[in-house]
């Protein structure tokens, strides 16, 4: 089978496992190849010492920041996301954008005021899940 193009308005809703009474409910969609690659080429850092090239490479993959920024540019919306006031009265977060660039492209994406308020277990889901609509599907690139 043909290899698809990436849906670039796919939307999926989604919950995290854990998240079993009164979940919240997410919407996210892909990622375009140029923010995605330039995603990972920023989680990527090769260090070679100027004074000893001979000794070989330092790799290091900035893996917490790469899942946060894919869930950031992946998460479109959601739903029953609560939080508290300074009282520690239960509240709704709204959803709130901001504007990245990458490259020349303006893209808009969560807040950075949300994504803080996001746990880390769920922000790594989010990402993973992200990740996985930017996948070939399995019936793809076979044959």
């Amino acid at each position: 089978m043909a290899i698809k193009a990436i849906n670039l308005g796919t939307l999926k809703s989604i919950t995290f496992p854990e998240d079993t009474d009164d979940p919240t409910v997410r919407e996210i969609g892909a990622i375009d190849s140029r923010v995605l690659g330039h995603l990972r080429d920023k989680a990527t850092d090769l260090k070679i010492n100027p004074d000893d090239p001979e000794a070989g490479a330092d790799i290091s993959l900035g893996m917490n920041e790469f899942h946060f920024q894919v869930a950031q540019f992946g998460l479109k919306g959601f739903s029953n996301f609560q939080g508290e006031d300074i009282k520690g009265k239960s509240k709704d977060v709204m959803f709130s954008t901001q504007r990245k660039t990458v490259g020349k492209v303006q893209y808009d994406v969560c807040d950075d005021a949300v994504m803080a308020m996001v746990p880390g277990n769920v922000l790594q889901f989010l990402a993973n899940e992200v990740l996985k609509i930017n996948n070939l599907g399995e019936d793809e690139g076979k044959g």
